[in-house]
């Protein structure tokens, strides 16, 4: 229900109009390349970012494009940052934050089943620095994290309290999702469709996605390039193994790589 609603707002706002449609998804594409800028602590990667993400066909088109897709990478981009920042001071001052950003990823689209994959992924390669942080002492914030949580979830998909039903048919929506994604007749595409779309728009992204991976074997112990290198790579591998595929889908890995 998320994008609906901010496309509501965006109506009540400016209008009904194909600008008013547009615009939540611009917003978000814009803070996705404003994002990095707080991210890097280095010159270099703080503003060579935000320029590859400007340049990229991918990123500028489906940025203007009134679906879901632009606000579900937006969100899923914060959360593995403070999953990140958890594992890296190996305290959970970040969690409400993360449960904030997971809690709305549930809320955008059926995707984040693979963005919570990756999240339990990300954790287990990182296992020696879950085991260093203090849950036992920090239950307090576990638990505003989870109330947080439940309330954004809560509040979205029951319309703001207006239809309980709505809870019931959140877990519904799974299921067309996963029978679409194997089955659908019309959008099967083989596994290396995504892969030509890279090579023949996303060039620049592709090469210096490459170059990270190639950094990462000598850096292994910064836990920033190492989980946005496992969100790039396995958001690669999971889009390309389901069958059913659309174009905007590649923004879900153009921004980690």
């Amino acid at each position: 229900p998320f994008y609906f609603f901010a496309i509501a707002i965006s109506f009540i706002i400016f209008g009904v109009s194909e600008f008013s449609l547009r615009l939540p998804a611009a917003i978000f594409g814009i803070l996705i390349i404003i994002l990095p800028l707080f991210f890097y602590r280095r010159e270099f990667g703080k503003y060579i970012v935000p320029i590859l993400l400007l340049i990229s066909p991918s990123s500028m088109y489906y940025s203007r494009y009134s679906i879901h897709e632009i606000s579900f990478v937006f969100f899923s981009l914060l959360g593995v940052y403070y999953l990140s920042l958890i594992l890296e001071r190996k305290d959970l001052r970040c969690l409400p934050l993360f449960a904030i950003s997971t809690a709305f990823l549930f809320t955008i689209k059926e995707t984040v089943v693979i963005m919570l994959f990756i999240f339990f992924v990300i954790m287990l390669i990182n296992f020696n620095r879950v085991k260093k942080i203090n849950f036992k002492g920090n239950y307090r914030i576990i638990l505003i994290s989870i109330l947080i949580f439940l309330f954004i979830y809560i509040l979205l998909f029951t319309s703001f309290f207006l239809d309980f039903s709505g809870l019931t048919d959140s877990v519904k929506g799974f299921l067309p999702w996963i029978g679409r994604g194997l089955q659908e007749i019309g959008h099967d595409k083989p596994f290396y469709y995504y892969g030509l779309i890279l090579f023949e728009y996303e060039l620049p992204i592709l090469l210096f996605a490459l170059m990270g991976l190639f950094y990462l074997f000598f850096h292994r112990k910064n836990v920033f390039i190492l989980n946005f290198s496992i969100w790039a790579v396995l958001s690669f591998l999971i889009y390309s193994f389901i069958p059913y595929k659309t174009p905007w889908l590649i923004v879900n890995f153009v921004v980690p790589m």
